[in-house]
């Protein structure tokens, strides 16, 4: 009736068959468990962003309360500016400090060096 390479060949079918059952359930957990992970990394990321978006707001807030200030200390500064300009043109003329004289003017521009190269002026 049924030989013995036939018996073997029947027992090692089903063996294989129960392995690959047993393989593929196994994979399925995992996959199971595959899921499970990436739904809680996605959770710890979702308050990673609420909690770096509840620490920026106030951040940002405490930059623009020191850019406010920055610019009422400007404004203070202008305002003096303006103020000791007014007091300025107030002033007789004989208590302006005297001109320069022309020759000086031109030693002073003549020293300038602007462009060198080497130590050499260039043009």
């Amino acid at each position: 009736m049924i030989d013995l390479a036939q018996f073997l060949l029947v027992v090692v079918i089903v063996i294989l068959t129960g392995l690959l059952v047993i393989i593929g359930l196994q994979v399925v957990n995992i996959l199971k468990e595959f899921r499970r992970s990436i739904e809680k990394i996605n959770k710890i990321l979702d308050d990673a962003g609420i909690i770096s978006g509840s620490v920026a707001k106030p951040m940002a807030d405490f930059s623009c309360f020191f850019e406010g200030l920055k610019g009422g200390f400007k404004l203070i500064e202008w305002v003096s500016d303006f103020l000791k300009d007014k007091k300025k043109k107030k002033k007789p003329k004989e208590e302006q400090p005297e001109q320069e004289p022309e020759e000086e003017k031109q030693e002073k521009l003549s020293s300038r060096r602007f462009f060198l190269k080497k130590g050499k002026k260039l043009g």
